[in-house]
């Protein structure tokens, strides 16, 4: 089988490469090191080590690894498939890519047009398996792949089983609960670093949930800001959380004649054409605002 790396340095991608190893990681990892981690992967045969390897990671993730002397390549994605990478089979070819667009926007051909396109307006997203472009396909959420020789294979090292009960009685998984949402917050304040966290507040009880957890573990380096029509209902209620909560807020006023001309702008084409990952609509929320 033939096999190729179309990888760019572009939207936070980075390269290591040793005598034996080249590494394309973005994303990050709160309690290892990506070089390392991927190396001791790619060391192992067992896929029952290699699953449990990988469940123990923590972060948002995508790393491809490339054993330069074996031609072996290990691809990984996360559990919510926060980064994908993508990889176009046809024949006895393939390709590995983190952005496709620029590779195939010249030869872009729908597969089951008609089916796809459907799924797409109706739900936002290709259900199951389903793809928009044929031969273009991805690692999904909790799977690695392993291309060695002619063989390739997608395994699942995790499987969201939302069906599965748990007995237990209402106040311990309130508190199972509770501690799986601090500890949310404790791991934004590890990747943040004492770095500024930009809340964009509304009178939801997400925004809401964050920004109170933030105060209640003591992190300062917070600002918050709303946006929406001048004395908007929502905007004075986050005035009012952030000031109770003693952390900067600001409002961003919009004029909708002028969101709408940057809907039409070639700022916001170019930027669909870097977000789309050929399966789900792009989710436009704070895109105006926050440009």
């Amino acid at each position: 089988m033939i096999k190729n790396i179309s990888f760019y340095h572009e939207y936070g991608w980075k390269k290591n490469e040793t005598n034996q190893y080249l590494i394309w990681f973005k994303g990050f990892i709160t309690n290892n090191n990506f070089d390392e981690i991927a190396i001791e992967i790619s060391q192992i045969t067992n896929n029952e080590r290699i699953t449990e390897l990988i469940n123990s990671i923590d972060g948002q993730f995508a790393i491809l690894i490339l054993n330069k002397i074996s031609s072996k390549i290990i691809v990984i994605c996360d559990k919510i498939l926060s980064i994908p990478i993508y990889y176009y089979k046809i024949q006895n070819k393939i390709i590995f890519m983190n952005y496709p667009y620029k590779d195939l926007k010249q030869s872009l051909e729908f597969e089951n047009k008609n089916k796809t396109l459907l799924q797409l307006s109706m739900s936002g997203y290709c259900i199951d398996k389903n793809k928009i472009i044929k031969n273009l396909y991805k690692i999904e959420a909790g799977q690695y792949a392993i291309l060695d020789n002619n063989s390739f294979k997608k395994n699942n090292y995790f499987i969201f089983k939302p069906w599965s009960k748990i007995k237990k009685n209402k106040e311990l998984l309130v508190n199972d609960l509770n501690q799986i949402l601090v500890n949310s917050i404790k791991k934004l304040i590890k990747i943040a670093n004492n770095r500024t966290i930009v809340i964009p507040l509304s009178d939801g009880l997400d925004s809401r949930f964050i920004i109170s957890t933030l105060k209640y573990l003591n992190y300062k380096n917070v600002i918050c800001f709303s946006y929406g029509k001048k004395n908007s209902s929502v905007s004075q209620t986050a005035y009012k959380i952030s000031k109770k909560l003693g952390y900067k807020y600001f409002k961003i006023n919009v004029n909708y004649k002028d969101k709408k001309k940057y809907f039409k702008s070639k700022e916001f084409l170019k930027f669909i054409e870097k977000s789309n990952n050929f399966s789900s609509i792009t989710p436009l929320q704070d895109v105006y605002e926050i440009n």
